[in-house]
């Protein structure tokens, strides 16, 4: 297995590729923060994902949060999440952090599956 770690920050994205033993990388590359860079991003990592499993992980809390707080308010998964935990007496922070993981899940199932993420706005259109 194949471990795809994408460090994000305001104007960059390190992306790094290690094998089993760790130490050893694969490949890496630093890309702009912008939405072209995102889409070769998802390219390359359907492509080393043909080779062999790929686990992801990514790290950037504060950016997560920013998205969130924009997402919650256009997407209808996530912000009927937020509204129902709030209503079930999670506090604002707690329901946030909920949709922020939410998020990373959705970002990864696009990843995953090489399929363009299809929300309840367009399911709901037909």
């Amino acid at each position: 297995m194949l471990h795809f770690g994408i460090g994000v920050s305001r104007d960059k994205l390190d992306c790094a590729v290690v094998d089993e033993q760790g130490p050893r990388v694969k490949g890496g590359r630093t890309l702009k923060n912008d939405a072209q860079s995102i889409i070769e991003l998802a390219h390359w990592a359907r492509q080393i994902a043909v080779e062999q499993p790929l686990s992801i992980a990514i790290e950037a809390a504060a950016y997560y949060e920013l998205a969130a707080v924009v997402v919650k308010k256009i997407n209808l998964d996530v912000k009927d999440l937020y509204e129902r935990l709030c209503a079930q007496g999670k506090t604002k922070m707690s329901a946030l952090g909920a949709c922020m993981r939410k998020l990373v899940h959705l970002c990864y199932g696009v990843l995953r599956s090489g399929r363009d993420y299809v929300g309840p706005e367009l399911r709901l259109r037909g």
